[in-house]
């Protein structure tokens, strides 16, 4: 996801950020395993990057990125 405009952080601005997930169709749930936000995505450059243990499986709140991503994925 692209932010515009972007985020304000102490270390400067955070311009993406990416998600890996897991979905469950049959239940409209999600789970995030991992989240980065980058300062400069080209470069390589993470702001933060955040690895969940034990991910959990969660509603997706309406108009989020994971609400949008669960309906296309999840689209018959």
């Amino acid at each position: 996801m692209t932010y515009a405009p972007p985020l304000d952080v102490p270390n400067g601005k955070v311009t993406s950020s990416r998600a890996v997930a897991m979905f469950d169709c049959a239940r409209r749930r999600v789970a995030t395993k991992e989240s980065v936000m980058y300062l400069n995505e080209a470069k390589g450059l993470e702001y933060r990057r955040r690895t969940i243990a034990k991910p959990g499986f969660g509603p997706a709140l309406p108009s989020t990125y994971a609400d949008v991503a669960l309906t296309h994925l999840c689209a018959k």
